[in-house]
């Protein structure tokens, strides 16, 4: 737990000193821009708590450790899309956490669901956004860097 708060903080002062912003995609950026071409990313940062108790811990410290895995998917880490369809895409993060984006109307935007369970690997996984707990969590894309040819 004190890795992942550590690995948000580290994120959030990256992103806001670097200025890294990608944009939403949209289902026109859809029909201009091939996906194999596009790096995608969430646009909050995301926690994953598995269902399952790993082991049973002694919890009588500060800070209470509930026995479960978690994982957090950050607004930088990258992903591909490996499967799509009409009004969605899947997108592949990497460590076995791939999510699904619906088509939002009018706006057009792909989102999924701030909240509910996700298979990650062969595991059932919360999805936990704090405080956002009811926001949907919107697709981002920036166009992949190809590697420029020496000269």
């Amino acid at each position: 737990m004190r890795l992942s708060l550590l690995t948000l903080l580290m994120t959030t002062a990256l992103l806001t000193g670097c200025g890294v912003s990608f944009s939403p995609f949209t289902q026109q950026t859809r029909t201009t821009q091939p996906l194999e071409e596009c790096v995608f990313h969430i646009g909050m940062d995301v926690q994953f708590r598995s269902l399952r108790v790993i082991e049973q811990l002694d919890t009588t410290g500060l800070f209470r450790n509930d026995g479960r895995r978690y994982m957090l998917l950050t607004r930088v880490d990258p992903g591909k899309a490996i499967a799509q369809g009409e009004d969605w895409i899947s997108v592949d993060f990497g460590r076995g956490i791939v999510l699904d984006f619906r088509r939002s109307e009018p706006e057009g935007v792909y989102v999924m669901p701030g909240w509910g369970t996700v298979n990650i690997g062969e595991e059932r996984y919360d999805v936990q956004v704090g405080v956002l707990s009811g926001s949907a969590i919107q697709l981002l894309w920036e166009p992949l860097k190809k590697p420029s040819s020496p000269q």
